[in-house]
C-alpha cells in the first residue's frame, strides 16, 4: 500500500528463482512495476515479507541486516523511466570516471548502441542533454540496459525495458538476454518476448492470476495469457 492509500499488491504469494528467465505481464495497474521495485529493494513492503533463500537453503528477510546488501550486489534494476544524466554518454554507462573501455564497448554492443554511437560526432564522448533530451525513447532505454550489463551483476530486473525499441531490435536484444549467463525478470507488454522465457507470471488486480511455462498457458484456451493475447489481437 502506498502512502496515499493506493493498494498495489494484495494476497500475493509467489516465488522467483533468479537464474530463471521470467516475464511478468498484466493489465495497467495490476502491480507489475510495484512488484519489481519490491524485489529490487527500492522500498520495503507495507505488509508481508520478502524472503530470500541462500545457496544453503536458509531463509532470511530481504531487509535483514547483511542480507539486503548481498542481494542488491547481485541485481541490476532497470526502471520503467530510464535515468539519464546530463553528462557524457560513456559516464551514463559506467556511472564513474574509472572506466574499463573494453567492458563499456561490450555493454554498448549488447544494448544495440553501436549504430547510435557511430552517428554521434563524439561517439562515447558525446554530451547528453538534460534528462537525455537529445536521445529517443529507445536510445534512453538501451543506454540504461547497457549500464546494467556494464555492472556485471548476474541477475536483471527489467521494467518494460524494450517498450520503445523497434521489432527487429527487440528480437536481437531478447536473444542476447536469453543467451547471457544469469537470469532476468522482465515486465513487458510486448508479447513476442514471451516465447523466449522459462516462465510467465500474470498479475491481475495486485495478485497472481496464473503462472507457468508459456507453452502450457498458451495451450489452455481459457488462460489469462490467452485473454491478454486476444485483447492485443495476437495469436502465437
Amino acid at each position: 500500500t502506498y502512502p496515499d492509500g493506493t493498494v498495489a499488491l494484495r494476497n500475493l504469494n509467489v516465488s522467483f528463482e533468479l537464474s530463471e528467465r521470467i516475464a511478468i505481464l498484466g493489465e495497467v495497474g495490476s502491480g507489475k512495476s510495484t512488484l519489481l521495485r519490491l524485489l529490487a529493494g527500492e522500498y520495503p513492503p507495507s505488509r508481508g515479507r520478502i524472503w530470500v533463500e541462500d545457496e544453503f537453503g536458509r531463509l532470511a528477510s530481504l531487509w535483514e541486516v547483511g542480507v539486503y546488501d548481498r542481494v542488491r550486489a547481485t541485481l541490476a534494476f532497470v526502471p520503467q523511466e530510464p535515468f539519464v544524466a546530463h553528462d557524457l554518454f560513456r559516464r551514463n554507462i559506467t556511472l564513474s570516471d574509472e572506466e574499463l573501455e573494453s567492458k563499456m564497448v561490450e555493454a554498448a554492443y549488447f544494448a544495440e548502441l553501436e549504430a547510435d554511437l557511430a552517428s554521434f560526432p563524439n561517439g562515447f564522448d558525446q554530451e547528453i542533454g538534460e534528462s537525455g533530451v537529445n536521445l529517443s525513447g529507445g536510445q534512453r532505454q538501451r543506454l540504461n540496459l547497457a549500464r546494467a550489463i556494464y555492472s556485471e551483476r548476474p541477475h536483471l530486473l527489467l521494467d518494460d525495458t524494450l517498450s520503445a525499441v523497434d521489432g527487429k531490435t527487440e528480437v536481437r536484444l531478447v536473444r542476447r538476454l536469453v543467451d547471457r549467463k544469469g537470469g532476468f525478470i522482465l515486465v513487458t507488454h510486448r508479447t513476442r518476448e514471451l516465447r523466449s522465457v522459462d516462465r510467465v507470471v500474470v498479475l491481475k488486480e495486485g495478485s497472481v492470476a496464473e503462472a507457468g511455462a508459456y507453452r502450457e498457458l498458451l495451450a489452455e484456451p481459457t488462460s489469462h495469457l490467452n485473454r491478454i493475447l486476444r485483447a492485443y489481437g495476437e495469436s502465437q
